[in-house]
C-alpha cells in the first residue's frame, strides 16, 4: 500500500498526445492516350514510434501529483525517442501504465505494445522508502525519496521494454543467446544517451534489493548479476559517471571488466539499430523542472557505493 499523500481522484483517462498517424493517396491512372496519373500525391506520413497513456485505473485510484509526473518523467522521454526515424520500421508501439493486479512490465508480441503495471512501481516506491527510513529519513523525505526513484525506475524499466519491441519488430537485430540482457543493454543505452543516466542506477539499485532468486529456469539473469551489469555500463558510459562511483569501478577493474569497452561496443550495437539516437535532444530540454533534490541523488548514490562493497567482497 502506497504512503496516502499518493492517493488521489482524477477521474478521466489521461493520454499523451504523441501519436502520430500514417495516410496517403493512391496515385490514379488513365488509360487510352495522353492520361496521366496524379503525380503530386502526398506521401504517407511516417507514424511516431511510441504513442503513452496512462488508464483510467490509475488516475482513479492515486493523485493528481502522481499523474502529473508520470506524464512529465515518462512523457518527455518517449517525445525524445519519437525524435528518432523509423524506429520500428514505421510501426507504432503503444506504451500503457495502467494497475494489472500484479507487479510486472511486459512487451506483448500479439498487440506489439508496452504494459508497465503501476504494483510495480508500488513495490518499487516501497524499496526505496524503506532504504531512507532505515537511514533515518524523515516520513516525508524517505517519501520523496522513494516516489523520485520509483519514477526513475519505472523510465528505465519501459525502456528495457523497448528493446524487446526492437527486437520483435525489427528484423535486423541479428542478436542470439539471451535477449534479456541485450535489453537491459539496451535501456542503458537508453537512459545515458537521452541525459538520464541516474535512470539506469535507480533500476540497478532496485534489482539489487528484489528477494534473490534461482535464475536457472528463468530467461533473466539473477538479481546480482543484472546489478553488476547495469552499474559496469553506467560507469564505462563516461568519466563523470566513473567518478561517482569509485567503488564499483575499483571492483570491476579488480574483476578484469572493461566497462568502458562493454560501453562502447552496447553503444555502437544500438546506434547501429538507431542511427539518430545521437542526435537526440537530452530530455531534460523539454522535461518541466525536475522534482528530484540532491539530497535524494546524492544519498542515492551513497547507497549504491555501499551496495558495491558487499558485492565484491563477498565474490
Amino acid at each position: 500500500m502506497l504512503n496516502p499523500s499518493f492517493k488521489f481522484c482524477v477521474a478521466m483517462t489521461l493520454t499523451i498526445a504523441l501519436g502520430g498517424c500514417s495516410g496517403g493517396g493512391d496515385g490514379g491512372s488513365s488509360s487510352g492516350g495522353g492520361g496521366s496519373s496524379d503525380e503530386n500525391t502526398t506521401p504517407a506520413t511516417p507514424v511516431e514510434n511510441f504513442t503513452f497513456n496512462i488508464d483510467n485505473s490509475v488516475t482513479e485510484e492515486t493523485t493528481e501529483f502522481f499523474v502529473t509526473q508520470i506524464k512529465n518523467e515518462v512523457g518527455s522521454s518517449i517525445t525524445v525517442l519519437n525524435e528518432i526515424p523509423n524506429f520500428f520500421d514505421n510501426n507504432q508501439v503503444p506504451i500503457l501504465y495502467k494497475m494489472c493486479g500484479f507487479e510486472n512490465a511486459y512487451y506483448s508480441p500479439a498487440e506489439r505494445g508496452i504494459t508497465f503495471c503501476h504494483e510495480l512501481g508500488e513495490l518499487a516506491y516501497s524499496l526505496f522508502r524503506e532504504n531512507a527510513l532505515n537511514a533515518e529519513f524523515s516520513e516525508q523525505d524517505a517519501h520523496s525519496y522513494g516516489f523520485n526513484n520509483a519514477i526513475r525506475m519505472t523510465d528505465f524499466v519501459i525502456f528495457h521494454e523497448i528493446g524487446h519491441a526492437l527486437d520483435d519488430i525489427r528484423d535486423d537485430i541479428g542478436i542470439g543467446g539471451n535477449f534479456e540482457s541485450v535489453a537491459d543493454a539496451i535501456a542503458v543505452v537508453l537512459s545515458v544517451q537521452t541525459g538520464q543516466p541516474n535512470n539506469a542506477v535507480s533500476g540497478a539499485y532496485f534489482f539489487n534489493n528484489l528477494p534473490s532468486t534461482n535464475s536457472l529456469f528463468d530467461e533473466h539473469g539473477n538479481n546480482a548479476d543484472r546489478t553488476g551489469d547495469i552499474m559496469c555500463w553506467v560507469t564505462g558510459s563516461s568519466s563523470n559517471a566513473a567518478a561517482a562511483f569509485p567503488n564499483w569501478v575499483a571492483g570491476f577493474n579488480q574483476s578484469g571488466r572493461d566497462c568502458v569497452g562493454e560501453y562502447q561496443s552496447q553503444l555502437q550495437f544500438v546506434t547501429d539499430i538507431l542511427p539518430g539516437l545521437g542526435s537526440v535532444r537530452p530530455v531534460a530540454s523539454i522535461r518541466a523542472k525536475s522534482h528530484t533534490s540532491t539530497v535524494n541523488v546524492e544519498f542515492l548514490y551513497r547507497s549504491v557505493e555501499g551496495m558495491a562493497s558487499g558485492y565484491f567482497s563477498a565474490n
